[in-house]
């Protein structure tokens, strides 16, 4: 048996003796973490006391490759007057000369400049790629280069792998860890220019917005961003993140959105760039929690978008206001930035945008108990759909009618409509109500005494709020089927699932948090056979979620309340 980076070159009738076994893949996880153990025998690393956690972080870090892991604990040892620890060593082994030269072998010192460029882009592009960009980036970087040449030479000597079925190649992930950490910064196929080199490819590559359909069809976009942030364009990468992030948030992927955001926080330089920020991470908080993050932001947006007279920023940064107020529960300040926005919108000529600031206000007065003119902005809305024939609208339209029907206690017709927004969101391809939908349906199914209906339809409702990221619409799901479970008299799990809806709640910075953790208390109390403290807690559960209709009526659980008073 012979192990080699270099593949052997057996003589033509000896080849029907030898078998190859490629290894593309390091060791797994258990063996990965048991040969570090045992490369510490003695403990005298400090290696062999480190959890399994911490032990396969490393392993993942040199992505299981035995032989890493053997350097890595060599290079430990070898130092004897910095001692580092092993996340040291980690931090930096693409930097340690004894570590890369182990590593390396043979194979680097064989590749000539031209050979390093094109692993150098791969290297910096960290995915598979197709021959495609290879061919645009080097041309760029090295006119005139052979490309197809060296890709040959690559193949030859093992550095370079094909996913054949789609086309790419890519080095493998500890080669590329190694040749990136030997790039210099700066200079002509420096870091920094590899990396803008290849966000401009998946700019050119990435499709338009018109095109876009799911979370798929902005993966060119993500990337052109992280190699924007990775070259240190930061206002770049921020502008990047700004077109794309709604969309991400819309989809189903708030919580990436937030931690690209995160990225860039107090590194903008650009006041354009800035309010892209601004806008996007708003966005993205709305959905993601907590809301209070989203008001400050939105704020400044808005602010910043006056300053420099962006009439579409300032529209769309004062809907998020307005929206955030509005799931907060301070109506008066949200009625008044939808207001301002929609109005912005149709001086704007952005209908989409006049559309959804319809909606918000439609939900704003259903909130209020004014369901007629909350059914009028379903009707408006209903107008701007039929003129405009956006899908996207109609399913807005529909998500105010059943939202009205629900604040007017209209059950059977809360059901069909909240069908009806199922479905046209479904066909518009977008998400972004479904979960509200499903829960009005279950809470109509609930007062219509539909009791199994009525949890199938929360709990699909709670699953489609997840999948969209959205911690405050779980906590309205979870709240309403705990009161479900209640009027089932299965008070263990009600508690259970309003505990998980006030931590939903409390993820969300909603003020509901503190009647949900009420109802798990009077929960827990009606099954302790404690009357008297469950009728409190409920008062207090009811009292808490204050005026959102989407929860179970208020007056239900007064009602019970005062039946085990009188009971007690």
């Amino acid at each position: 048996m012979v192990t080699s980076q270099i593949p052997l070159r057996l003589a033509p009738e000896l080849r029907r003796f030898a078998v190859e076994v490629e290894l593309s893949e390091g060791l797994p996880a258990a063996e990965s973490i048991a040969l570090l153990r045992e490369l510490d025998q003695d403990g005298s690393l400090g290696v062999a006391q480190l959890s399994d956690e911490e032990l396969l972080r490393a392993a993942v870090r040199v992505h299981g490759v035995p032989r890493a892991l053997e350097l890595l604990m060599g290079a430990m040892a070898d130092d004897v007057l910095e001692l580092p620890t092993l996340r040291d060593v980690l931090e930096d082994f693409t930097l340690r000369e004894d570590v890369v030269s182990g590593l390396a072998q043979d194979r680097y010192r064989r590749l000539g400049p031209e050979t390093r460029v094109v692993v150098d882009v791969l290297a910096v592009l960290r995915t598979p790629a197709s021959r495609e960009a290879i061919d645009w980036i080097v041309g760029a970087l090295a006119p005139g280069l052979d490309v197809a040449g060296v890709m040959s030479q690559l193949l030859r000597i093992r550095m370079l792998s094909v996913d054949r079925p789609n086309r790419t190649y890519a080095l493998h992930p500890l080669d590329a860890d190694l040749a990136y950490g030997t790039l210099p910064q700066d200079g002509a196929l420096g870091r920094r220019a590899l990396e803008r080199q290849a966000a401009d490819w998946y700019a050119h590559a990435a499709p338009a917005r018109e095109r876009w359909r799911g979370l798929e069809d902005v993966r060119a976009h993500r990337r052109a961003f992280e190699h924007r942030r990775r070259a240190g364009d930061m206002n770049e990468a921020a502008l990047v993140l700004g077109a794309i992030g709604p969309w991400m948030t819309r989809h189903g992927s708030a919580l990436a959105a937030i931690a690209m955001h995160l990225t860039l926080e107090d590194k903008l330089t650009d006041d354009a760039a800035r309010l892209a920020h601004l806008i996007s991470y708003g966005h993205a908080r709305l959905s993601g929690g907590p809301l209070a993050h989203a008001v400050t932001l939105f704020t400044e947006a808005a602010e910043v978008a006056e300053r420099l007279g962006d009439r579409q920023a300032l529209q769309d940064a004062l809907f998020g206001l307005g929206d955030a107020h509005r799931q907060l529960g301070s109506l008066e300040e949200g009625t008044a930035a939808l207001s301002r926005a929609a109005v912005l919108a149709n001086d704007n000529g952005d209908t989409e945008a006049e559309a959804h600031a319809v909606l918000s206000l439609s939900l704003a007065h259903s909130t209020l108990g004014h369901g007629r003119e909350a059914l009028a902005s379903a009707e408006r809305l209903n107008a701007i759909a039929a003129e405009s024939r956006d899908p996207l609208t109609e399913a807005r339209a529909w998500n105010a009618r059943f939202t009205a029907l629900l604040t007017m206690g209209s059950w059977e017709e809360t059901i069909t409509a909240s069908d009806r927004a199922v479905h046209a969101y479904q066909v518009a391809g977008v998400r972004e109500a479904t979960d509200y939908a499903l829960n009005a349906k279950g809470v109509a199914q609930l007062a219509l005494g539909r009791h199994a209906e009525a949890v199938a339809s929360l709990e699909a409702a709670f699953h489609a709020a997840s999948a969209m990221e959205n911690p405050r619409t779980e906590g309205v799901c979870l709240y309403n089927l705990a009161w479900t479970h209640w009027t089932g008299d299965r008070y263990e799990e009600a508690a259970g699932t309003a505990d998980r809806s006030a931590a939903s709640f409390q993820r969300a910075g909603s003020p509901e948090g503190a009647g949900a953790q009420a109802l798990a208390d009077a929960a827990r109390a009606r099954a302790a056979g404690d009357l008297a403290v469950a009728a409190e807690a409920l008062e207090r559960a009811a009292a808490g979620v204050g005026r959102n209709v989407e929860t179970v009526r208020p007056a239900w659980l007064t009602r019970e309340a005062r039946t085990l008073r009188d009971t007690a």
